[in-house]
């Protein structure tokens, strides 16, 4: 699933009041296709594929892992 989301810093901000945590990224879903390309798919249509109903187990993955580590490491033998 690592590889299948794309964190991008925030590009625009809106003026909130400070009531409100400002996010602090954007994720880009994709999922590939029989041909083994990429396609960027909206968040619901990822979720409903994968089996989720809501987003809870995407986000408490993404805020708990820096996101330097969402690339995998290679092996060395």
């Amino acid at each position: 699933m690592y590889g299948k989301i794309d964190r991008h810093p925030v590009s625009r901000r809106r003026a909130v009041d400070n009531s409100h945590k400002l996010r602090e990224s954007s994720y880009l879903y994709k999922l590939p296709t029989e041909n083994g390309m990429n396609v960027f798919v909206c968040k619901t249509f990822f979720l409903h594929t994968l089996g989720y109903r809501c987003d809870k187990v995407i986000t408490c993955l993404m805020h708990s892992v820096d996101a330097s580590d969402l690339s995998p490491s290679s092996w060395e033998t």
